[in-house]
Order: structure tokens, then sequence, then C-alpha cells
């Protein structure tokens, strides 16, 4: 029985990941976090703890 318990954790989170990195939602609020944060050329960005890293992945062209 705790077996099914986890496995069925584990699903959800599996399918709640899959969802958030190709829904929708996920591309408009790093470009919104990207619209307070003045990236220069040359600049280094940390991606620490961003999940998916879509909002670290979103600036790099700005900063090349």
């Amino acid at each position: 029985m705790l077996e099914d318990y986890k496995q069925k954790v584990i699903d959800f989170f599996n399918r709640q990941t899959a969802d958030n990195a190709e829904g929708n939602s996920h591309p408009r609020e790093a470009q919104r976090i990207l619209e307070h944060v003045a990236i220069e050329p040359g600049q280094t960005i940390l991606d620490l703890a961003t999940g998916t890293g879509l909002v670290a992945i979103a600036p790099a062209p700005k900063a090349a």
C-alpha cells in the first residue's frame, strides 16, 4: 500500500514538471521577471534553484 502511494506521488510530480516546462505560464512568468532586470552583454547569470532553468535560459541571449 505504501509503495502504491509513493508511486502516485512520483507520477503526480512527474506530470507537473512536464506540464510546467511545456506549458504557457512559465515562459510568460520568466519574461515578466526579466522585465525587471537590467541584463547587459558579458554579465554572468547564476541559476540557483530555479527548477527547470527557464528563468536562467531566457536571458542568455542578452548576456552573451
